[in-house]
């Protein structure tokens, strides 16, 4: 007997503006990090000077570059042409799927609606614009998604099933047909999925979806759009009374979350530290170059300055008054490198030593500043779970 189709989506692939920028960025930072490889082999030519050690964070991290660009452009290829399909029909579901990156066999399924057990509404990353630790909170698209848990022999299965964006009609053809056959709809805003990069296995979801006490219900009756921002709101108010609970159990639990991860304070020390190596290089350079006989400790006061912005900005989200003490370690580093320095680098390297023990008189600044910028609205979409 055969079953009407409903609904039917595959994967798009990538075409016009959004594939000209893809290989415009790509392309522009394959150039980068290149130049990051051969720039410092050039300075060293050039120059004999310990600034060069200020080079190596920037050689290591364009062999980093290459290597993931080149990965990059493989993976996005192969995608390209192996797309995965969702359709929906009168009673099943049927899907085409390319689990294993760079293996040529798809895995198909056939669910029918007698076996589904649960319908769980969430998110799904698409692109990262900027990665979440990055610039504290990051930027990231994403699209709505469904969960679907059914039974066979073996047990209880998991089923992803994507739409491409929050205004797809399609979306609300699959929340009709499933509400007309009396599928329970529920909805979970914690991102357990992305395109880009696994974050969990099917199991692992699976797992967490069945033991989970934050599912809520979906009350659909016009629209994802409409209709979505009740159940999120809804789960949002259960995640943070869980949380509470959680806190006031084990007061830990919230100084763990007010914590920044290592990869965070990686990110925060190396690019003020660079950013400062290459303007202390330059005005070094620029004092040679002009005969500057002066011991200035202006330029690097205003560079400490510059780089305290920048250092307690990416720190912005729980930024503490102690660290301030992290930033000056990381300004007297610069300071003993500048006094080595000053023998073959002129007087502005003096100066700039000279500055990082006069820097506790103004390294409230940056950090008063950052401290009272206004903080976003929380986003209406959920960030990124860190499992």
């Amino acid at each position: 007997m055969t079953s009407k189709l409903i609904h039917t989506y595959t994967e798009p692939e990538t075409k016009g503006f959004w594939r000209i920028v893809f290989w415009f960025i790509t392309g522009f930072m394959l150039l980068l990090s290149l130049s990051m490889v051969v720039v410092p082999f050039l300075i060293l030519l050039e120059y004999q000077t310990w600034w060069l050690l200020f080079t190596i964070p920037f050689f290591i991290a364009g062999i980093f570059l290459n290597v993931s660009l080149l990965r990059l452009w493989k993976t996005t290829l192969w995608k390209q042409r192996h797309r995965a399909r969702y359709g929906l029909y009168e009673n099943r579901i049927e899907t085409l799927e390319w689990p294993a990156l760079y293996k040529s066999v798809p895995k198909e399924r056939t669910i029918h609606f007698d076996n589904i057990v649960s319908v769980v509404a969430s998110y799904y990353i698409v692109r990262e614009f900027l990665p979440q630790g990055l610039i504290n909170d990051g930027s990231i698209e994403n699209a709505p998604m469904f969960y679907i848990i059914y039974t066979t022999e073996e047990g209880k299965q998991i089923q992803n099933v994507l739409f491409p964006n929050h205004g797809d009609e399609g979306i609300n053809l699959w929340f009709r047909h499933f509400i007309e056959n009396k599928i329970p709809l529920l909805y979970n805003a914690r991102q357990m999925f992305r395109t880009d990069t696994p974050i969990l296995s099917d199991e692992k979801r699976l797992e967490y979806l069945l033991s989970t006490d934050e599912n809520v219900a979906f009350p659909f009756q016009t629209s994802w759009l409409k209709d979505e921002p009740s159940a999120l709101a809804a789960w949002q108010k259960i995640e943070t009374q869980k949380q509470e609970r959680a806190e006031a159990k084990d007061p830990v639990l919230k100084e763990a979350r007010q914590k920044h991860s290592f990869r965070k304070w990686i990110i925060s020390i190396v690019l003020p530290l660079q950013l400062m190596g290459i303007l202390m290089f330059r005005v070094t350079q620029l004092g040679q170059s002009y005969n500057v006989q002066s011991a200035n400790v202006l330029p690097g006061i205003a560079i400490f300055l510059l780089g305290g912005f920048l250092f307690f900005f990416l720190l912005k989200n729980h930024l503490r008054w102690h660290y301030m003490l992290t930033y000056y370690a990381m300004v007297l580093f610069l300071g003993f490198i500048s006094f080595i320095a000053a023998e073959t680098e002129g007087a502005l390297a003096l100066g700039i030593g000279s500055a990082s023990l006069l820097f506790p008189a103004f390294i409230w600044i940056p950090y008063v500043a950052i401290k009272k910028m206004p903080q976003p609205a929380p986003d209406s979409k959920p960030k990124d779970a860190a499992w």
